[in-house]
């Protein structure tokens, strides 16, 4: 007497569209960031003075040489 097992898998392909939408926002919103603090988005309406102001810069200057990474 043999016994006879079956396997079955189920496998769901591609990668989830909640997934892929949430890496969108993310990387607007990063790229957002990053031209707010190098004033490359306000300088059409604030000329050079916007790229005097570079606030995340001098928000997060100190723990950025803490921790090792150079920014100038």
């Amino acid at each position: 007497m043999s016994l006879k097992q079956e396997q079955k898998v189920i496998s769901r392909g591609g990668v989830p569209v909640v997934a892929i939408g949430a890496l969108i926002v993310v990387a607007l919103f990063s790229f957002w960031v990053v031209g707010y603090d190098v004033g490359q988005l306000f300088s059409v309406a604030q000329g050079k003075t916007a790229y005097d102001n570079m606030w995340l810069h001098e928000f997060v200057h100190d723990i950025r040489h803490e921790s090792g990474y150079p920014c100038h």
